[in-house]
């Protein structure tokens, strides 16, 4: 059941990831900036235009976990900047290079994403990161719940946004959001 849950994760994160790259993608490719992008950079977002990973198996898998371990580094509000852009795409080509093999084959356009997030699992179990820890099941939380949940230490208590303010979970609504996230 767990395994169900981080698959549907999973491809709403790569389907969100997508919609993100094509925006980065028309960013680098409009030339609207005074910065330079090398022929290789722009390769790469011609390509990710084209959506070349749709037949490629595992390139958009490759290209989201490079993502994930980048990302964390650079603010949100800096991510469609033509720096961070240029780096980005350049650890993406060395990605896509080095990218383990996976099963080539045909996919319809609206399966593609269902088999990636698949690789990415098998990647996540192949890396050994931590599956169905507290740390793990923590993260999970905090990705579905993030901006929802914040724990005020001087209080010793949890704060829940209603939509319009942050009110104190004197309910123990907290519990039932963890008991989702691990379902």
């Amino acid at each position: 059941m767990v395994e169900k849950k981080v698959f549907k994760k999973i491809t709403e994160r790569l389907q969100q990831f997508e919609d993100f790259e094509q925006k980065c993608t028309a960013r680098v490719l409009s030339k609207k900036d005074d910065y330079i992008f090398d022929e290789e950079v722009l390769e790469m977002a011609r390509s990710l235009r084209r959506i070349d990973y749709i037949k490629n198996a595992g390139d958009l898998a490759v290209l989201y976990r490079t993502f994930l371990g980048y990302s964390e580094e650079v603010p949100i509000e800096k991510r469609m900047e033509p720096e961070y852009l240029d780096r980005k795409y350049r650890l993406y080509i060395d990605a896509v290079r080095n990218k383990r093999a996976y099963p080539e084959g045909y996919y319809k356009p609206d399966d593609y994403i269902k088999r990636e997030s698949l690789f990415v699992i098998v990647d996540m179990h192949r890396d050994g990161e931590e599956r169905y820890s507290d740390l793990f099941n923590a993260k999970m939380m905090i990705s579905e719940y993030g901006t929802k949940i914040r724990f005020c230490a001087p209080w010793k208590k949890w704060v829940i946004w209603d939509g319009r303010r942050w009110k104190v979970d004197n309910e123990n609504f907290i519990f039932q959001m963890a008991m989702n996230t691990v379902r």
